[in-house]
């Protein structure tokens, strides 16, 4: 007779147990969350839609069912909303190792644990102030089997791919919650120059964000050459060294370098490409000043075929753990249900997600 690994049979036992409940974002169990969101049920926009829970504690669990709750306000929901959806669940080494391509928040192949189908949430129910409003039955997504979580350190994904959604009335959202966050102050450190058939310099964005102790920064490219590979070039001190040949100067010292995706057919890199502009890590440079700035090959520059992007220093924040959160949500607004990568924001990504019960 095959041996079950103990695991394997505390997971198989439970289902004969009392059902448990566990609230994720912990810091929102028993208040209000301090956000809140319309994405992915109460949006008309077809998409894939992860969060990530790292703050389910240790132990295995078989999750049955996710329930959600109201954003507070004020109003009555009769209506019913009709969402044609699929879901899927899987490991994951937590938000500091986290993505913004979808498939790689994976550690295995995901599971899908709810087939193709189409789920009736409502009569929504009622919205109170102050919050927070009770998880409603009737917001309830229940696996078709449960699924079998390892807990910490591992962290927790959930997938709902998003075919079709149709309600009859708007809603306050979904509650949600944010850790606290500080933005990393940027700067100006010089001008790039002009790619070939372009009417303006070569720039990049630089958006830096703290969010109780995690860094999510994120880049984005304008006036490139099109469909070119972006070389991130990231320094501790700007030298504004002219080289013989460059159609600018170098304003990092080249310490480190990274790609950071193709260019679209305008040259961009924009925040719904976020998926390896992207990059989310421990805060362990607090007050550090960085200097960046982006290099893609350009054949038609009179000298080096190299474009460069203007210069930009950004000082990273230091940390404020008052609210934290060990959460993440990937989400894309363009490529519909087969998108690869998701849409950057500064502070709805990284710290962020629907406060959402776990019953297992």
């Amino acid at each position: 007779m095959r041996r079950l690994l103990p695991a394997t049979v505390l997971l198989l036992g439970s289902a004969g147990l009392a059902q448990s409940t566990i609230v994720s974002p912990t810091v929102a169990a028993t208040s209000e969350g301090a956000g809140g969101n319309l994405y992915p049920f109460f949006s008309n926009v077809m998409r894939r839609y992860q969060q990530i829970h790292g703050d389910l504690g240790p132990g295995p669990k078989a999750i049955k069912s996710l329930t959600f709750r109201l954003n507070a306000g004020t109003g009555s929901y009769t209506n019913a909303w009709t969402i044609d959806l699929e879901m899927f669940m899987g490991a994951n080494l937590g938000v500091t190792s986290s993505s913004q391509f979808f498939d790689r928040n994976y550690t295995l192949p995901r599971t899908n644990v709810i087939a193709r189908k189409v789920v009736n949430w409502g009569p929504i129910g009622n919205a109170t102030m102050p919050g927070p409003v009770p998880f409603n039955p009737s917001m309830a997504l229940t696996l078709d089997t449960p699924y079998g979580f390892g807990g910490a350190p591992l962290a927790l994904v959930w997938e709902v791919v998003i075919h079709n959604n149709a309600g009859a009335a708007t809603v306050t959202g979904l509650d949600a919650d944010v850790g606290t966050t500080t933005s990393g102050v940027g700067a100006s450190t010089g001008t790039g120059c002009t790619v070939t058939g372009r009417a303006a310099p070569m720039t990049h964005g630089s958006s830096l964000t703290d969010i109780a102790g995690v860094l999510a920064w994120s880049f984005t490219v304008t006036n490139g050459p099109s469909g070119a590979n972006v070389l991130l070039a990231l320094g501790t001190t700007n030298p504004a060294l002219q080289f013989p040949g460059l159609c600018s100067s170098l304003f990092t010292d080249l310490a480190v370098s990274l790609p950071i995706g193709a260019t679209d057919g305008t040259g961009a890199i924009t925040t719904n490409m976020s998926g390896a502009s992207t990059f989310v890590l421990k805060n362990t440079l607090p007050n550090a000043v960085i200097y960046t700035q982006v290099h893609a090959l350009d054949a038609g520059q009179a000298g080096l075929p190299i474009a460069n992007s203007d210069g930009r220093s950004m000082t990273v924040p230091t940390s404020n753990l008052t609210r934290v959160c060990d959460v993440m949500r990937v989400f894309n607004d363009v490529g519909g249900t087969t998108a690869l990568e998701g849409r950057f924001f500064p502070t709805v990504n990284v710290g962020y997600a629907l406060v959402t019960q776990l019953t297992y």
